[in-house]
C-alpha cells in the first residue's frame, strides 16, 4: 500500500497585499459624511490653498498600526476589543472646528472665544454650534507656505477615551507597533490649507453611532490619501 502525502497550501488573504500603512478607525454614515463633505468644500472655496478632504476619506483614527503581517491575531484582537468596549454601541457628538500647525499649539474655540493666539491669527473661533470665524489672519502668518490642518473636534465622551486606552494597551501588550502620540479625537477636514481672509464656517449638530471598529488600510501614492476599509468588527 502506498503512502498519500497531503501537502496544505496556504492560501493569501487577498485583503492583504505588500507593505500596507494600517489603522482602526471608526467609519461614519452616509449621512455625516455628506455634512462633513460641505464643510470641507466650504473651507475649500474660502481658502486660497490647500489639500482638502474628499468625502469617502471621513473616518475617526482610534491607532495608527505602521505595517504588519499578522493579520489573523489583529483581527481578532478588534473582534475581542468591539465586544468588551462596544456591546452598547456608544453615541458620539461632532463638536467645534480648529485648526493647528505643526509644532503649534491646536487652536479650538469655545464659546466665541479664541482658545490661543494661534486661533486669532489663522484658527477658528465657534461655540458648541459650530458657528465661527476665524481670527484677523495676516498673508505673513502663511509666508512659508505650509498652511494648517484644519479639523471638526469630538465632544467629551468617556467611553471613547475607554475604547482607545483599551485598543493601545491592546495593541501594546500584543507587541505591534503604533504611534505614541496621545489620543486627541478628530476629523479632519483640510490640510496645509492656507486662508488670507477670515473664514466662516457652520457645524451643523452631527452624531455618530459607534458599534463596529475598522480596519482600514491606507495608500499614499496618489496625489490625496486614499483610504480603504479592509475589516469590520
Amino acid at each position: 500500500m502506498g503512502i498519500s502525502k497531503v501537502i496544505l497550501v496556504m492560501i493569501p488573504d487577498a485583503r492583504y497585499t505588500g507593505d500596507m500603512r494600517l489603522f482602526v478607525a471608526v467609519t461614519f454614515s452616509d449621512e455625516v459624511k455628506d455634512s462633513l463633505a460641505i464643510l470641507a468644500r466650504e473651507l475649500e472655496r474660502q481658502a486660497s490653498a490647500g489639500r482638502f478632504v474628499p468625502r469617502e476619506n471621513f473616518h475617526l483614527t482610534l491607532a495608527f498600526l505602521g505595517t504588519t503581517e499578522r493579520f489573523a491575531e489583529l483581527e481578532e484582537m478588534l473582534r475581542h476589543t468591539a465586544r468588551l468596549e462596544l456591546a452598547e454601541p456608544l453615541e458620539l457628538c461632532l463638536e467645534g472646528i480648529g485648526s493647528f500647525k505643526a509644532g503649534r499649539k491646536s487652536s479650538r474655540a469655545r464659546d466665541g472665544r479664541a482658545a490661543d493666539a494661534s486661533a486669532r491669527r489663522g484658527g477658528m473661533t465657534g461655540g458648541k454650534t459650530g458657528e465661527g470665524r476665524a481670527g484677523e489672519g495676516k498673508a505673513r502668518d502663511f509666508a512659508n507656505g505650509t498652511g494648517y490642518t484644519w479639523w471638526v473636534g469630538v465632544a467629551e465622551n468617556p467611553g471613547l477615551l475607554r475604547l482607545a486606552g483599551v485598543l493601545s494597551r491592546a495593541l501594546r501588550e500584543a507587541g505591534f507597533s503604533r504611534e505614541r502620540r496621545s489620543f486627541k479625537p478628530h476629523v479632519t477636514l483640510g490640510r496645509a490649507v492656507v486662508t488670507r481672509k477670515p473664514v466662516e464656517l457652520i457645524l451643523p449638530e452631527l452624531s455618530v453611532e459607534v458599534h463596529s471598529l475598522s480596519l482600514m488600510k491606507s495608500d499614499l501614492s496618489a496625489a490625496l490619501p486614499v483610504y480603504t476599509e479592509i475589516f469590520r468588527t
